[in-house]
Protein backbone atom coordinates (compact mmCIF):
# COMPACT_ATOMS: atom_id res chain seq x y z
CA UNK A 1 0.00 0.00 0.00
CA UNK A 2 2.83 2.35 0.87
CA UNK A 3 4.50 1.57 -2.50
CA UNK A 4 1.29 2.48 -4.32
CA UNK A 5 1.02 5.78 -2.43
CA UNK A 6 4.66 6.51 -3.26
CA UNK A 7 4.00 5.78 -6.96
CA UNK A 8 0.93 8.05 -7.01
CA UNK A 9 2.93 10.80 -5.27
CA UNK A 10 5.77 10.38 -7.76
CA UNK A 11 3.38 10.56 -10.73
CA UNK A 12 1.69 13.68 -9.33
CA UNK A 13 5.06 15.29 -8.70
CA UNK A 14 6.30 14.47 -12.23
CA UNK A 15 3.06 15.79 -13.83
CA UNK A 16 3.31 18.98 -11.76
CA UNK A 17 6.94 19.51 -12.80
CA UNK A 18 6.10 18.95 -16.48
CA UNK A 19 3.17 21.40 -16.27
CA UNK A 20 5.36 23.97 -14.49
CA UNK A 21 8.12 23.54 -17.09
CA UNK A 22 5.62 23.92 -19.97
CA UNK A 23 4.16 27.10 -18.46
CA UNK A 24 7.65 28.53 -17.88
CA UNK A 25 8.69 27.83 -21.46
CA UNK A 26 5.48 29.37 -22.77
CA UNK A 27 5.98 32.58 -20.78
CA UNK A 28 9.66 32.74 -21.73
CA UNK A 29 9.00 32.04 -25.42
CA UNK A 30 6.11 34.49 -25.81
CA UNK A 31 5.88 37.89 -24.13
CA UNK A 32 3.45 40.74 -24.70
CA UNK A 33 4.96 44.23 -24.82
CA UNK A 34 3.24 47.61 -25.25
CA UNK A 35 4.89 50.61 -26.88
CA UNK A 36 3.50 54.11 -26.35
CA UNK A 37 3.96 57.06 -28.66
CA UNK A 38 3.46 60.73 -27.84
CA UNK A 39 4.21 63.88 -29.83
CA UNK A 40 4.14 61.76 -32.98
CA UNK A 41 4.69 63.70 -36.20
CA UNK A 42 2.39 63.32 -39.20
CA UNK A 43 2.17 65.41 -42.38
CA UNK A 44 -0.77 65.68 -44.75
CA UNK A 45 0.09 66.95 -48.25
CA UNK A 46 -2.03 67.87 -51.24
CA UNK A 47 -2.47 70.16 -54.21
CA UNK A 48 -4.64 73.09 -55.19
CA UNK A 49 -5.20 75.14 -58.33
CA UNK A 50 -2.79 77.72 -56.83
CA UNK A 51 0.02 75.69 -55.22
CA UNK A 52 0.88 72.48 -53.36
CA UNK A 53 0.27 72.54 -49.61
CA UNK A 54 1.05 70.63 -46.44
CA UNK A 55 -0.23 70.55 -42.88
CA UNK A 56 1.70 69.01 -39.99
CA UNK A 57 0.94 67.90 -36.46
CA UNK A 58 3.31 66.72 -33.76
CA UNK A 59 0.53 66.15 -31.23
CA UNK A 60 -0.55 62.62 -32.19
CA UNK A 61 -0.55 59.82 -29.62
CA UNK A 62 -0.52 56.08 -30.20
CA UNK A 63 -0.07 52.58 -28.84
CA UNK A 64 1.45 49.43 -30.36
CA UNK A 65 0.98 46.04 -28.69
CA UNK A 66 3.42 43.32 -29.72
CA UNK A 67 4.06 39.67 -29.01
CA UNK A 68 7.71 38.66 -28.82
CA UNK A 69 8.16 35.02 -29.75
CA UNK A 70 11.27 33.02 -30.60
CA UNK A 71 13.35 36.17 -30.98
CA UNK A 72 10.88 37.87 -33.36
CA UNK A 73 8.39 40.67 -32.75
CA UNK A 74 4.81 40.34 -34.04
CA UNK A 75 2.50 43.38 -33.98
CA UNK A 76 -0.80 42.39 -32.42
CA UNK A 77 -2.57 45.77 -32.51
CA UNK A 78 -1.87 49.46 -33.13
CA UNK A 79 -3.75 52.74 -32.95
CA UNK A 80 -2.96 56.41 -33.47
CA UNK A 81 -5.13 59.49 -32.97
CA UNK A 82 -4.85 63.27 -32.89
CA UNK A 83 -7.04 66.35 -32.84
CA UNK A 84 -7.65 67.60 -36.38
CA UNK A 85 -7.13 71.20 -35.30
CA UNK A 86 -3.52 70.43 -34.32
CA UNK A 87 -2.80 70.19 -38.08
CA UNK A 88 -1.14 73.48 -39.06
CA UNK A 89 -0.09 74.83 -42.45
CA UNK A 90 1.46 78.09 -41.26
CA UNK A 91 -1.43 79.98 -42.91
CA UNK A 92 -4.39 80.80 -40.66
CA UNK A 93 -6.87 81.22 -43.52
CA UNK A 94 -5.99 77.82 -44.96
CA UNK A 95 -6.21 76.17 -41.55
CA UNK A 96 -9.63 77.70 -40.96
CA UNK A 97 -10.92 76.41 -44.33
CA UNK A 98 -9.50 72.95 -43.65
CA UNK A 99 -11.15 72.74 -40.20
CA UNK A 100 -14.46 73.86 -41.69
CA UNK A 101 -14.26 71.17 -44.41
CA UNK A 102 -13.37 68.53 -41.79
CA UNK A 103 -16.24 69.70 -39.54
CA UNK A 104 -13.92 69.69 -36.54
CA UNK A 105 -16.56 71.17 -34.22
CA UNK A 106 -18.55 67.93 -34.51
CA UNK A 107 -15.68 65.53 -35.31
CA UNK A 108 -12.57 66.76 -33.51
CA UNK A 109 -10.42 63.62 -33.87
CA UNK A 110 -8.65 61.82 -36.70
CA UNK A 111 -7.66 58.24 -35.89
CA UNK A 112 -6.21 55.04 -37.33
CA UNK A 113 -6.91 51.52 -36.03
CA UNK A 114 -4.84 48.59 -37.32
CA UNK A 115 -6.70 45.60 -38.78
CA UNK A 116 -3.85 43.59 -40.32
CA UNK A 117 -0.17 43.79 -41.15
CA UNK A 118 1.79 42.06 -43.89
CA UNK A 119 5.57 42.28 -43.80
CA UNK A 120 7.54 41.21 -46.89
CA UNK A 121 10.53 40.87 -44.62
CA UNK A 122 11.03 41.69 -40.95
CA UNK A 123 11.11 45.44 -41.50
CA UNK A 124 9.07 46.45 -44.59
CA UNK A 125 5.51 45.81 -45.70
CA UNK A 126 2.02 47.22 -45.51
CA UNK A 127 -0.76 47.64 -42.98
CA UNK A 128 -4.49 47.79 -43.46
CA UNK A 129 -6.76 49.54 -41.03
CA UNK A 130 -9.64 51.90 -40.42
CA UNK A 131 -8.86 55.59 -40.91
CA UNK A 132 -11.49 57.88 -39.41
CA UNK A 133 -11.70 61.43 -40.76
CA UNK A 134 -14.58 63.85 -40.13
CA UNK A 135 -16.47 61.08 -38.33
CA UNK A 136 -16.35 58.71 -41.35
CA UNK A 137 -14.28 55.50 -41.34
CA UNK A 138 -12.74 53.85 -44.39
CA UNK A 139 -10.29 50.99 -44.87
CA UNK A 140 -6.91 52.22 -46.08
CA UNK A 141 -3.60 50.53 -46.86
CA UNK A 142 -0.31 52.10 -45.81
CA UNK A 143 3.24 51.21 -46.82
CA UNK A 144 5.46 51.04 -43.74
CA UNK A 145 9.02 50.46 -42.58
CA UNK A 146 9.92 49.38 -39.05
CA UNK A 147 13.13 49.80 -37.08
CA UNK A 148 13.23 47.97 -33.75
CA UNK A 149 16.02 49.16 -31.46
CA UNK A 150 16.21 48.45 -27.74
CA UNK A 151 13.02 49.65 -26.09
CA UNK A 152 11.61 51.47 -29.12
CA UNK A 153 9.99 50.94 -32.51
CA UNK A 154 10.34 53.60 -35.22
CA UNK A 155 7.58 53.42 -37.84
CA UNK A 156 7.72 55.40 -41.09
CA UNK A 157 5.22 55.22 -43.90
CA UNK A 158 2.67 56.85 -46.14
CA UNK A 159 -0.76 56.43 -47.69
CA UNK A 160 -2.80 58.18 -50.39
CA UNK A 161 -6.55 58.68 -50.22
CA UNK A 162 -9.34 60.95 -51.46
CA UNK A 163 -11.13 63.48 -49.29
CA UNK A 164 -14.44 62.49 -50.84
CA UNK A 165 -13.89 58.91 -49.58
CA UNK A 166 -14.69 60.44 -46.17
CA UNK A 167 -17.49 62.67 -47.52
CA UNK A 168 -15.22 65.71 -47.15
CA UNK A 169 -15.74 68.32 -49.86
CA UNK A 170 -12.35 69.69 -51.00
CA UNK A 171 -12.16 73.29 -49.71
CA UNK A 172 -12.68 76.21 -52.09
CA UNK A 173 -11.82 79.88 -51.60
CA UNK A 174 -12.32 83.14 -53.49
CA UNK A 175 -15.69 82.18 -54.95
CA UNK A 176 -14.34 78.80 -56.01
CA UNK A 177 -11.47 80.19 -58.09
CA UNK A 178 -8.97 78.35 -55.86
CA UNK A 179 -9.84 74.73 -55.18
CA UNK A 180 -8.06 72.05 -53.18
CA UNK A 181 -7.34 68.78 -54.98
CA UNK A 182 -9.30 65.73 -53.90
CA UNK A 183 -6.27 63.45 -53.50
CA UNK A 184 -4.12 63.84 -50.39
CA UNK A 185 -1.24 61.92 -48.82
CA UNK A 186 -0.42 61.26 -45.20
CA UNK A 187 3.20 60.64 -44.20
CA UNK A 188 4.53 59.74 -40.77
CA UNK A 189 7.79 59.15 -38.95
CA UNK A 190 6.88 58.05 -35.46
CA UNK A 191 8.69 56.60 -32.47
CA UNK A 192 7.01 54.32 -29.93
CA UNK A 193 8.71 53.40 -26.65
CA UNK A 194 7.97 50.67 -24.13
CA UNK A 195 5.57 51.69 -21.38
Amino acid sequence: MEDMNNQNYSRTLICSLILLLFCSLNVKGQAQVSYEGSNLELTVTGTSTLHDWHMTTSAATGLIRTIQKDGSIFIESAEVEFLAETLKSGKKAMDKNAYKALETDDNPKISFQLNSIELKNEFKGSVEGNLTVSGKSQKVTMDISLVVSGNQIVVTGSSDFKLTDFQVEPPKVLMGTIKTGNEVSIEFNTTFKTK
